[in-house]
């Protein structure tokens, strides 16, 4: 198969252009910021994964094109897809793939508003070091490596049997997901109505095959338990009555610490709402059988990913931090983190 993929930079293409790739297929593709000598170390990992890429003015798309794969990002009037279209190539979305991917796997899809990208990553680091070698297709760039000399991407390939992905409601693209786990981390006012979330996560879970992990502490979310005869509720109110509770909650030099249903756990990456991902983690490993102290052994050494509160340097004891909170709820989470003893703000 030959695939070739319009706006092949983006976080999300490219690590499924990478998929494909590692997976034996001939892949290429276009993305105008490349055209511009933008994102060049994107670029130069997509090179690096035997990916041939062109302008983006319709020079690369052939008639031995198999599949032509864009994003709702990309406009239909530009070049690559008119000559797709001229060309009569199948044309497919991001999402499309991705659920192609997922659903061939044991897989562990992780929805909501805010958190996805690094539950995403977390699970993928627990099962990674318990020795499931799953698969990670992620939204963000993995600050763990696992093998020698790797450098951080957005994709783990593995052998196992696990595949962990984030789910995006923004374009409503979820409803292709069916995955054995499902994740949702909270429900808030973002791309659409709450109403139409609700029903949107509500059908996600119903298609989920082996059980759901639901925010207790978000009413929204809260409201979802039930849907599915196996669900797992995480919280950090200890009256909640949730399965796996965090309390004890302390901000540390080094991260922040916390119990876990009597356990004692550590993460490096700050923050209360770290915490909250680290249980929905927690929950999601739990249902494919992986002990409790040894995912908070896991979580020890998850280093994040980039541009989620990723420190980039200090200058004159000021700590400079480099994160990606694009909308109210994710801005207060990221100041309130920076904001205990310790840290000049």
């Amino acid at each position: 198969m030959k695939y070739y993929f319009c706006g092949i930079g983006g976080i999300g293409m490219s690590s499924i252009a990478k998929y494909y790739a590692f997976k034996g297929a001939k892949v290429a593709g276009s993305d105008r910021g490349f055209d511009l000598s933008d994102n060049m170390d994107m670029k130069q990992s997509l090179l690096d994964a035997g990916i041939e890429l062109f302008p983006q003015d319709g020079s690369g798309v052939t008639k031995d094109t198999d599949c032509f794969v864009t994003s709702t990002a990309v406009e239909a009037d530009i070049p690559d897809v008119k000559k797709a279209l001229e060309l009569n190539i199948p044309i497919r979305k991001r999402a499309e793939m991705l659920a192609i991917i997922l659903n061939q796997y044991t897989g562990i899809a992780v929805g909501g508003t805010s958190g996805k990208t690094t539950i995403s990553a977390m699970i993928g680091h627990i099962l990674q070091m318990c020795g499931k070698s799953p698969t990670i297709i992620n939204g963000g760039i993995l600050l763990n490596t696992y093998q020698p000399n790797a450098k951080p991407s957005n994709l783990i390939l593995g052998n196992g049997e696990f595949c962990v992905i984030e789910s995006d409601e923004s374009d409503g693209t979820i409803e292709l997901y069916k995955p054995a786990v499902s994740v949702v981390s909270n429900i808030s006012l973002d791309h659409k109505p709450l109403a139409e979330l609700r029903t949107l996560f509500a059908d996600f879970i119903q298609r989920t095959e082996k059980g759901t992990i639901l925010n207790f502490d978000c009413d929204e979310t809260r409201n979802l338990a039930g849907i599915h005869p196996v669900t797992v509720m995480f919280s950090t109110n200890p009256e909640s009555g949730a399965d796996f509770i965090a309390t004890d909650i302390t901000p540390t030099r080094e991260g922040i610490s916390f119990m876990v249903n009597g356990e004692m756990a550590h993460l490096i990456v700050p923050g209360k709402h770290n915490v909250e991902n680290a249980l929905a983690a927690i929950g999601a490993v739990h249902l494919v059988g992986i002990k409790l102290e040894d995912a908070l052994e896991a979580l020890t050494t998850f280093k994040g990913t980039k541009r989620r509160l990723e420190k980039i340097g200090t200058v004159k004891d000021i700590n400079v931090f480099d994160d990606y909170a694009h909308n109210p709820e994710k801005v207060a989470a990221s100041l309130k983190t920076l904001s205990h003893p310790g840290h000049r703000l």
